[in-house]
């Protein structure tokens, strides 16, 4: 990461593995809800790779980040396993 002061707390915050919410997504095209993904890798400059449920991965700003609530990893968990039960297998 680029960033000085924040730099370890910011990188802390958005460790791989970690549930995030992605809000930006709802504000630029509603009636869509916020992505929650996980992190797949952390970028320089501010900007952070995620994995959605549906396996499909986004880069967004951490700034347009926060953490996900006990019911949106939840949620997410649920889809992921429901995508995992019917993708097309090799």
């Amino acid at each position: 990461m680029v960033r000085t002061a924040t730099s370890a707390k910011t990188t802390a915050r958005f460790m791989r593995g970690a549930y995030v919410v992605d809000e930006v997504a709802a504000r630029e095209s509603p009636p869509v809800s916020c992505w929650t993904g996980r992190v797949q890798m952390v970028l320089a400059g501010g900007w952070v790779r995620i994995i959605l449920p549906h396996a499909v991965e986004i880069t967004t700003r951490t700034g347009d980040l926060r953490a996900a609530t006990d019911e949106e990893r939840a949620a997410y968990d649920a889809a992921a396993a429901r995508y995992a039960e019917t993708r097309p297998r090799r």
